[in-house]
């Protein structure tokens, strides 16, 4: 019969809990950037919808900065540099926080504001999740948390 050491259990909690709570903003950042570059390629970073809807009229942009394909939301970059990760009561949050480039989001997403759509960029609605590859490396990131807590404990 195996025998549970209570106290050290209790001890690879703590320095699971730990190795989280310090790690919370690193991996929302993580997060971000995988989104960057998968809707730089003209993909939305939400599962299921795949290539964002083309622009209307790419001519009309300034110094044709808007190619017809990919669609990358990216004329500026403002609004991709706005997206940004925080804790909050303990919880990681996505999102948008300046609210000039939140309705530029918001028009996007929902294909308003002249915008032709939509192209959702977070994974908002019910049962809407990010991508396959993003997923798969979210959980990397906790395999790699729980890994090092482990190392702690030895």
């Amino acid at each position: 019969m195996a025998r549970v050491n209570f106290k050290r259990l209790k001890d690879f909690a703590k320095n699971l809990k730990q190795s989280f709570q310090s790690d919370k903003k690193i991996m929302g950042d993580k997060v971000i950037e995988l989104m960057r570059a998968t809707m730089l390629r003209g993909q939305s970073p939400v599962r299921g919808v795949g290539r964002y809807v083309k622009y209307k009229d790419a001519k009309v942009y300034p110094n044709q900065l808007k190619k017809k394909s990919p669609v990358n939301l990216k004329l500026s970059g403002d609004m991709q540099r706005a997206m940004a990760s925080r804790v909050r009561s303990g919880k990681i949050v996505l999102g948008v926080f300046d609210s000039k480039q939140a309705a530029k989001m918001d028009g996007n997403e929902k294909g308003n504001r002249g915008q032709a759509g939509p192209r959702p960029v977070f994974p908002r609605q019910e049962g809407q999740q990010f991508t396959v590859k993003i997923q798969r490396d979210i959980v990397r990131w906790f395999k790699e948390l729980v890994q090092k807590a482990v190392k702690r404990q030895r």
